[in-house]
């Protein structure tokens, strides 16, 4: 996977929530595809769930999330597009 991230095509966004917490999706393309499409422009709002580009023919997304967050999947789950919840916010006491 290394190699992947370091010579394959990427796209890094940085989503700042409504919080001011930062939160980065890093496209990677894979050997076969090698092709990143980012659908978003600079400080465009988005929604949850909204798609925010693709990769041809897939490879892997990372999620960046800052350590206030905890993660609800392990790795290699498979997830749904806009389905599943990938983190949320630790609860504080």
């Amino acid at each position: 996977f290394r190699a992947a991230a370091a010579d394959n095509e990427s796209h890094l966004t940085a989503i700042r929530r409504d919080d001011g917490e930062v939160v980065g999706v890093r496209q990677i393309a894979g050997l076969l595809a090698r092709r990143v499409v980012c659908y978003l422009h600079p400080e465009q709002r988005i929604l949850s769930g909204q798609p925010l580009g693709l990769i041809k023919f897939g490879s892997r997304v990372d999620l960046l999330v800052p350590d206030s967050f905890e993660i609800l999947v392990r790795p290699g789950q498979r997830v749904r597009e806009g389905l599943t919840p990938m983190a949320r916010r630790k609860r504080t006491a």
